[in-house]
């Protein structure tokens, strides 16, 4: 018995050597948080065309303006034309506005997992309407100034995707024809740039 005491008392100092305390370590924990967002995607349904114009004489400066509204899940409808010096063949089809479309992801916000959804209207995206004037016979120009029925409406062009929302807008204007114009086919381009902000 004596022995096992003497023992007891010898170890008890080295066992509260031991280096292996509750103070040598510690532990703490963050969270990782990722947001993936849908890529813009624009796309062209229908060309800018303002048709058949017949020129009330040649040599003579003429124009055409159109304007188109595009409702709600809807198609673009013209609502006023002004010629002047000029008429439409009446045996063309009625001027269509350029028609656009765009998918873009419907959350904006932090990293963090509570998004909000963005509603009516594209506070977080910038839309850019660049436009040429339209060439003709010999390299003459009908110069083009481009208009729109923004702010954009909700559109049913993309299937749905969870997540997205899909917007749509017309783009139409005026085309000035100069005193020299040749009759002939007269051709341009209307680019559309979406930017996320």
């Amino acid at each position: 018995m004596r022995k096992f005491i003497a023992f007891a008392l010898v170890a008890s100092p080295l066992l509260a050597l031991d280096p292996v305390g509750i103070g040598n370590s510690d532990t703490a924990t963050a969270h990782s948080f990722a947001k993936i967002m849908a890529p813009v995607k624009v796309v062209s349904t229908q060309d800018l065309n303002f048709g058949s114009i017949v020129l009330d004489e040649l040599g003579k400066a003429a124009s055409v303006e159109l304007t188109f509204n595009t409702p709600p899940n809807g198609n673009p409808s013209l609502t006023d034309k002004k010629l002047v010096n000029c008429g439409f063949y009446n045996k063309t089809a009625m001027p269509t506005a350029a028609f656009f479309h765009y998918q873009r992801d419907n959350n904006f916000g932090g990293g963090g997992p509570s998004l909000m959804p963005v509603p009516d209207g594209d506070p977080n995206v910038s839309i850019d309407i660049t436009a040429t004037d339209l060439i003709g016979p010999h390299g003459k120009a009908c110069h083009f100034t481009p208009k729109n029925d923004l702010p954009v409406d909700s559109c049913l062009y993309f299937p749905p995707k969870e997540g997205t929302a899909a917007k749509h807008f017309s783009v139409f204007g005026k085309l000035d024809i100069p005193s020299d114009a040749i009759p002939g086919n007269y051709a341009g381009t209307i680019t559309v740039k979406v930017t996320y902000n």
